[in-house]
């Protein structure tokens, strides 16, 4: 039994994709029905593969309460249960996105309908990457001479 990506779709906060000093981050919000995650299958984007060793999640419940779960962890011995509301912010640990548009994959196996590729797809503005040089290039000359 599948679940389609348009819905799946649904699950990504849009806007919430970004770099990060150990690779990308971004929030999935579940709008759709509970879900017994019961392995971290692995995630696609720019062409590499990003085994459940470098996926985190940090999972936010509907009360507020935050834990961290490493990727590699879950199974079905040990299930993340991603209740109706839940947060999680995804964190994948490697190259960070260049800027443009992505779409990344994250492969999960689910109790209840087996498994699903949750697309992401988004973009990283070039202003995350250029800004620091956008400040100094814009300062005054003295100014951004005692920068340098």
């Amino acid at each position: 039994m599948g679940v389609p990506a348009t819905l799946l779709r649904r699950w990504y906060v849009e806007g919430s994709l970004r770099n990060t000093s150990q690779g990308f981050t971004f929030t999935l919000k579940n709008r759709l029905a509970p879900a017994t995650v019961v392995q971290v299958i692995e995630a696609h984007a720019m062409g590499h593969v990003y085994l459940p060793e470098t996926i985190w999640l940090e999972h936010r419940n509907g009360a507020g309460v935050t834990r961290w779960i490493w990727g590699k962890h879950i199974s079905r011995a040990n299930p993340f249960l991603f209740q109706i509301n839940d947060v999680v912010r995804v964190h994948i640990r490697g190259a960070r996105l260049a800027p443009g548009h992505h779409l990344i994959t994250l492969e999960l196996e689910v109790l209840e309908v087996g498994n699903l590729r949750v697309p992401v797809e988004d973009d990283i503005p070039a202003v995350q990457a250029t800004r620091r040089l956008s400040l100094v290039s814009s300062c005054p000359h003295s100014v951004s001479q005692s920068i340098k």
